[in-house]
């Protein structure tokens, strides 16, 4: 097909069009993917963000959520932390972790808890790391206390016709253990450091929450409180939830 000069020329203007539209679109892509990765890493606002951190069911030895409130600390765009609360508790030392974690962000940026459904024994510790703390009025919460459970099958063995055998360096070696009778010197040993740990979880709330030790050592018998009666007990700041929490990071620390 033979083309004429007006044709031609018209053939090139329309290449030309194309190439500069797709050139657009490319950019335009470009933009978009930066704008959808800067939004999702919470820096669209020129003046920061609040960040929020979940911990649910039993707490445990977690480094990666440390990593991660560490990074948090250390961020200038995160202006404050709220910390949802909802579970029962779990060990003592990833409960002390946790709250230590949460003292290392709060001497950077307000941190605020709040607790859902429930925030006992160790999720009442991890509360504690917070400059504030928000529970439901209908909120399960304290507990403030250490348990240890261990089961002992020797007579249930014996029944069976199973013989068990032990064989260690000492008499504290393992106890308590499911294969043996615990000994009065064992239970006594174990109760220690039950007691111990017990003493530093008082510590803490009497500490953080300001109250005399007497009167904290009183509030711990294990008992769970409603939300409204810890509120009473000053165990917690505010009935209420999320919204409550802005509230007070933009009434006292202007961070909308």
């Amino acid at each position: 097909m033979s083309l004429n000069a007006d044709s031609f020329i018209d053939r090139i203007k329309l290449k030309s069009e194309l190439v500069r539209w797709r050139a657009l679109a490319i950019v335009s892509l470009v933009l978009l993917g930066l704008v959808i990765t800067t939004k999702s890493l919470g820096l669209m606002s020129p003046f920061g963000t609040i960040g929020r951190v979940s911990i649910n069911g039993i707490i445990l030895e977690n480094k990666h959520r440390e990593d991660a409130l560490i990074a948090v600390a250390q961020n200038p765009r995160i202006k404050a932390l709220i910390v949802e609360i909802n579970s029962p508790g779990g060990t003592f030392v990833g409960g002390e972790a946790l709250f230590e974690t949460i003292r290392h962000v709060a001497k950077e940026k307000p941190v605020v808890a709040v607790i859902g459904s429930v925030g006992a024994s160790g999720g009442y510790m991890v509360a504690l790391g917070a400059d504030y703390i928000i529970a439901r009025k209908g909120s399960i919460v304290g507990s403030i206390g250490v348990m240890l459970q261990a089961v002992e099958v020797t007579e249930l063995a014996k029944k069976l016709g199973i013989t068990l055998t032990t064989l260690k360096s000492g008499e504290l070696k393992g106890a308590p253990s499911p294969f043996e009778k615990l000994t009065p010197t064992a239970k006594n040993v174990v109760q220690q450091t039950i007691t111990e740990s017990f003493d530093m979880f008082v510590n803490m709330v009497s500490s953080r929450r300001q109250l005399p030790l007497e009167d904290t050592y009183k509030l711990s018998d294990g008992r769970i409180y409603t939300g409204r009666k810890a509120h009473q007990h000053n165990l917690i700041d505010k009935i209420g939830g999320e919204n409550e929490a802005l509230e007070w990071l933009y009434n006292t620390k202007n961070i909308s």
